[in-house]
């Protein structure tokens, strides 16, 4: 990393791996809401979808959550 960017002070472990984690959590609550029916609406900027596939997607992150405990 100093050889590419010799001024700075950002290291590779704790800086980019804390971004990676965080990432793959991220990247994962949008594939389990988008394989639950989820969509995103770009004119609001919102998600877009029912009540129902809402309930579905938080039941299916606590379920998984629990999972990795």
């Amino acid at each position: 990393m100093k050889v590419a960017f010799p001024n700075t002070d950002l290291l590779a472990t704790p800086h980019i791996t804390s971004k990676i984690t965080s990432w793959k959590k991220s990247y994962g609550n949008i594939v389990t809401a988008q394989s639950s029916g989820v969509g995103f609406n770009t004119t609001t900027s919102e998600l877009d979808c029912t009540d129902e596939q809402w309930d579905a997607t938080v039941r299916v992150r606590l379920i998984l959550r629990d999972k990795d405990d």
